[in-house]
Formats: structure tokens, C-alpha cells, sequence
């Protein structure tokens, strides 16, 4: 409407990594939203620090961070929080 572009659909095409990416730190999502509708006002939950680990795909994504990778080197025993 007078020259303005207006998005009426977001139709991104993200992977099976999208959550994984998220687990690490770095919300595509969150920042695609920032980008091309901001009166959404969605929370971008990119971190400033990006998180140090290994996401595990299975039914659902799991995170295994490198401080937790060293206690089980370490004490042989691990157990998820």
C-alpha cells in the first residue's frame, strides 16, 4: 500500500539443524524475524556468547556441553540435569 512492501507470509526453508543451531546459541529463526517482520516482536534468543558442545539428534535434539564431556572423561559418570 503507497510503495510499502508488506510481508504477508514467511515462508523460510529451514533444516533438521534449525534446533540444533538453536541448542548452540544462534536462533536463525528469532533473527530472520528481527530482519523482516520486527512488529512481530518475537524474543531473538541468539546468545552474545555461543555455547561450547555437541547436539545429539534423535526423537528430539539433545545438548551435551564441553564442561559436562570432561566429567564424564573424568569421573566415567555423567548425569544430565
Amino acid at each position: 500500500q503507497k510503495g510499502k512492501w508488506k510481508v504477508f507470509e514467511l515462508s523460510s526453508r529451514h533444516t533438521g539443524s534449525t534446533s540444533a543451531r538453536a541448542l548452540l546459541g544462534f536462533d536463525e529463526i528469532g533473527i530472520l524475524t528481527d530482519i523482516f517482520v520486527p512488529e512481530l516482536k518475537i524474543p531473538n534468543l541468539t546468545r552474545a556468547k555461543k555455547v561450547k558442545g555437541q547436539v545429539f539428534k534423535y526423537l528430539q535434539d539433545n545438548l551435551l556441553l564441553d564442561c559436562n564431556t570432561e566429567i564424564l572423561k573424568s569421573n566415567k559418570v555423567w548425569k544430565k540435569n
